[in-house]
């Protein structure tokens, strides 16, 4: 997958399903050694990479304090189905799943990539929740 076409599918596939969690694209760099996608709303940030050498695709979410600024360590993609997938309704998970066979992946890493989103699209929900809602309870 080259740069082109990261970023076509970064813009079309997550711009789709992270707008329905309330995150927008802020920053695409694509070149180099990796490709990068920033999401954000002003309190959570997903921060998509890839880099072509290796074909390594990684998916990063993590708190953003009110200055603009990364909170912690963030978790991966994998991190956060372990902690929520449990809690997503089959019907949600089917229809989720649908959308991938839209966009039409050209190959292997492009369906991961695509699947990836997905996931993340039915998992960021309830982190946003957990996350902003423990912050607004010690509060």
């Amino acid at each position: 997958m080259d740069g082109k076409r990261f970023a076509a599918l970064v813009e079309t596939i997550s711009g789709a399903l992270l707008a329905k969690a309330g995150l927008a694209l802020t920053d695409l760099r694509v070149g180099g050694r990796a490709h990068v996608a920033e999401f954000g709303n002003g309190q959570i940030g997903v921060t998509i990479g890839f880099e072509p050498g290796d074909n390594f695709l990684s998916f990063d979410v993590h708190q953003v304090s009110p200055e603009g600024n990364r909170v912690g360590s963030g978790l991966t993609l994998a991190e956060l189905n372990r902690l929520f997938a449990a809690d997503i309704p089959a019907a949600e998970r089917d229809a989720a799943a649908a959308l991938v066979a839209q966009w039409q992946p050209r190959d292997a890493l492009e369906r991961r990539l695509a699947k990836s989103v997905v996931d993340l699209s039915l998992v960021l929900p309830r982190y946003t929740v957990a996350a902003i809602g423990s912050e607004t309870s010690q509060a």
